[in-house]
């Protein structure tokens, strides 16, 4: 991962950090939380953007000897099909 996509991916976490801050403190939701709710997203949708193909590669990355790839792994270990629920 880049720096620039760290220094992106650590602005948003402080931006969304102030955007709770000032919803405890005042108590609503406020114009100012839904920007920088929009800003804090726009600044990891761009630190994606960066690195998007360290991302592609990772999910497309062979890791059975089926070749089963990560995203094939991750996304289905989420459901839980008794329940029929996603499962955290």
């Amino acid at each position: 991962m880049s720096t620039k996509s760290k220094i992106l991916f650590l602005m948003a976490f402080m931006v969304l950090v102030v955007m709770l801050a000032v919803q405890f403190m005042t108590g609503m939701w406020l114009n100012l939380n839904s920007i920088l709710l929009v800003v804090a997203c726009g600044l990891v949708i761009l630190a994606v953007l960066l690195d998007y193909r360290m991302y592609w590669e990772f999910l497309t990355m062979r890791t059975t000897k089926h070749g089963m790839n990560m995203g094939a792994i991750i996304f289905p270990a989420q459901w839980d099909p008794k329940l029929g629920i996603h499962v955290t």
